[in-house]
């Protein structure tokens, strides 16, 4: 929307306008730089199972490959081996993280928005820029990758003891761990971070955000 008194581009009708406008006290939604673990768990869903659907089409295409090159028997040892599929799974999942990141705060949730804010006046328009998501992305990434790390330690001794037995469980195991252990507290890592031009916090409000 645009200021009424200066008819300025505004972020959020919310945060008023440099000129000095200020809208009705009434009018302004709560803003938190915090999430629920539910909360989080859903802002994290959102991106989760398109990047896991990049991860599954990123192991059949490197299957392909393996098959073509090695053999059967060859490529079954390798895809089976924990480090490779550690390495698959994070490139894979990198990728569809940045593809899937805008989502995060493009659209409203069941009871929360989570919006973008950037410096006074500027356009919202401006949150879509490759820069953004790049930002976004590798702040996701690098977390998540440390912590994958950590838990293909933890679950080593576990997989090895499972593999005796012919069950590899380590992509359960470690997914389960993503998604309900992982994500969610890198999201609450996420909102409330100040970036250099922008900061995503959580407005509790069911309507989308003036834009």
């Amino acid at each position: 929307m645009t200021c009424p008194k200066c008819a300025e581009q505004l972020m959020l009708s919310e945060m008023g306008c440099s000129c000095g406008w200020l809208p009705s006290q009434s009018a302004i939604a709560p803003i938190d730089t915090d999430l629920s673990y539910l909360e989080g768990l859903a802002a994290f869903w959102r991106i989760y199972w398109v990047s896991f659907l990049n991860l599954i089409v990123l192991f059949t295409i490197c299957a392909i490959v393996l098959l073509a090159a090695t053999g059967q028997e060859r490529a079954n040892v390798l895809l089976n081996q924990t480090p490779v599929q550690f390495l698959i799974s994070n490139i894979g999942f990198a990728a569809g993280v940045l593809l899937t990141v805008p989502w995060i705060h493009r659209r409203p949730y069941r009871k929360f928005c989570i919006v973008m804010l950037s410096g006074a006046a500027e356009p919202v328009e401006r949150t879509g820029t490759m820069s953004t998501r790049l930002r976004l992305g590798w702040f996701l990434i690098w977390r998540l990758a440390l912590a994958n790390l950590a838990s293909y330690m933890l679950l080593g001794p576990l997989t090895i003891l499972m593999a005796l037995f012919r069950l590899n469980i380590f992509p359960l195991l470690s997914a389960l761990l993503t998604i309900f252990g992982v994500g969610p507290v890198v999201m609450k890592f996420l909102i409330g971070n100040p970036f250099k031009d922008f900061i995503l916090v959580a407005k509790r409000d069911t309507k989308p955000l003036d834009e």
